[in-house]
């Protein structure tokens, strides 16, 4: 695509009118045509300020004749807002060297990740690149940990903005949700090591051991359980590992109501067993989740277990 002179910015706009090629787009007029491809087109465009103010751009919309294509138009957009928050073509020239170098289209993914806000003491902190103000990621890990640092990184799209509670990030408590997980894992390890010295055996998690189970909070989580699969895949096809770590919350909640209305060491045998295999179970799960998001699972957590 040739150049344009000024301080051009390629910007992608869709339009949903279908009507023939103006003059005018929205702000903009339309000087040249440079050509047509696919489903849309591309003009040299020109807008115009007070005081003389002029801006060039590249502009794109789609051809009137593919307006009504509701999944063309969706990609069209998501190119469009991929644009605005990148205001470069560097994404637009990695694709063209990746077609020069004969890898198929599709190949390049870009993930566009936003801008992270820290707050301490409930304000935000004043950080600014060009007066070398910034929290390093070094300095961050060493303030707050580095599973807590990963954890709370990933408990947010990449392309949304995130606030960054570095006081929240410290606590050891539930409000903290890295915390809340890896308690849940320790309690498990906790209760099944009890279970181990009153001399209880836990055979491998079966349909005959869990037989035993009844109440709504066992089934609950048994059905949270089972998603796992379906949640590693679904993250893995999305890109969006922030799936793992909201699955990891909701087990976790889960499983601490099933622990505080069930009496999971009781004198019912075979209630105990089923108890117990789900325990075996939710720590797999919590344990296998933690190690894909990078974080460790403890056994131990101190007095609170």
């Amino acid at each position: 695509m040739p150049s344009i002179e000024g301080s051009s910015r390629l910007w992608y706009l869709a339009s949903f009118m279908a009507s023939a090629i103006s003059e005018r787009f929205g702000d903009y007029e339309l000087v040249e045509r440079l050509g047509v491809g696919g489903m849309a087109e591309t003009f040299s465009a020109i807008r115009r300020g007070p005081g003389g103010f002029e801006q060039r751009v590249c502009l794109k919309r789609i051809l009137p004749t593919f307006v009504g294509d509701v999944d063309f138009v969706e990609m069209f957009l998501r190119e469009a807002r991929l644009s605005a928050l990148l205001h470069h073509g560097h994404i637009a020239r990695m694709e063209g060297a990746m077609r020069a170098l004969g890898v198929p289209d599709g190949w390049l993914e870009v993930q566009i990740l936003q801008q992270v806000n820290f707050v301490e003491d409930g304000r935000p902190m004043d950080m600014s690149k060009r007066e070398g103000q910034f929290v390093s990621m070094d300095a961050l890990c060493d303030d707050v940990g580095a599973d807590v640092a990963k954890y709370i990184f990933l408990t947010r799209k990449p392309n949304s903005h995130l606030d960054f509670d570095l006081d929240m990030a410290r606590e050891q408590s539930n409000e903290n949700p890295v915390f809340y997980v890896k308690y849940a894992h320790a309690r498990i390890c906790s209760v099944l090591r009890k279970a181990a010295e009153a001399g209880v055996v836990v055979d491998e998690v079966s349909e005959k051991g869990l037989a035993g189970l009844d109440a709504d909070q066992e089934w609950a989580l048994a059905g949270e359980l089972i998603r796992l699969p379906e949640t590693i895949a679904d993250a893995a096809a999305s890109r969006e590992p922030h799936r793992l770590t909201a699955y990891a919350q909701d087990v976790a909640s889960l499983f601490h109501q099933f622990y505080h209305h069930c009496t999971i060491l009781g004198d019912d045998d075979k209630v105990t067993v089923a108890r117990l295999q789900l325990c075996q179970a939710t720590r797999a799960v919590l344990a296998n989740v933690l190690e894909l998001l990078g974080v460790e699972a403890p056994e131990y957590m101190g007095e609170k277990e």
